[in-house]
């Protein structure tokens, strides 16, 4: 059965997922995102190798804090775009607006305005030996959310639905300040905002 586009401003009592959106994906993160540059996995074992405090360790050692600064690397990269978008989403005016016209009752349609979400994290990784640190491996990574023509359904001040849009993300990875690995991509909004729950706009929601 085909239904009729949902109208810009739309009342409801009750809500149910529209139907044509797909169902969410598991979140995007830095890691996965960035996982086909071959520098992401290596940038920060080079980075420690380089150390010169390693230097005088034997081999096997160094082996060892390598795959040990492998793995953290990975787990500091485990970051959710859609956690990023949230967080700044929060702070919306068009959302919060909505949020606070819907919060005793109805629904509403929010075309937002094009706009860029930019966020830094700055993970640390120290590697210690016979409980002596040795080393210190800083992570800078740097993330852009280009968000263009996003429809948001909103209901009773909470998110409940993307229904159209497109969000153009761009991750840069530096260690120890130098720029290791970079890439843009263009997803479909649901893509790095996948909805499985309605996210609450207003702070005592």
């Amino acid at each position: 059965m085909n239904l009729p586009p949902p109208a810009p401003v739309q009342q409801a009592s009750s809500w149910a997922p529209p139907a044509a959106q797909s169902a969410p994906s598991a979140p995007l993160t830095v890691r996965a995102f960035l996982a086909d540059q071959p520098s992401t996995a290596t940038g920060a074992a080079a980075a420690l190798s380089m150390r010169s405090a390693l230097e005088p360790m034997p081999p096997a050692v160094r082996r060892v804090a390598d795959k040990e600064v492998h793995r953290a690397c990975g787990e500091a990269l485990e970051i959710s775009f859609a956690d990023v978008v949230g967080r700044a989403w929060k702070h919306h005016h068009a959302l919060t607006a909505a949020a606070q016209r819907t919060k005793q009752t109805g629904r509403e349609v929010v075309t937002l305005a094009d706009h860029t979400i930019a966020s830094v994290h700055q993970p640390q990784i120290t590697v210690a030996i016979d409980g002596a640190d040795v080393a210190t491996i800083h992570l800078t990574v740097e993330l852009s959310v280009r968000m263009v023509g996003v429809a948001a359904v909103v209901e009773q001040a909470k998110l409940i639905a993307l229904e159209s849009g497109a969000a153009i993300v761009t991750a840069t990875l530096k260690v120890n300040d130098q720029p290791v690995a970079n890439k843009a991509h263009q997803f479909d909004v649901q893509h790095v905002v996948p909805l499985d729950r309605p996210v609450a706009l207003l702070p005592d929601e």
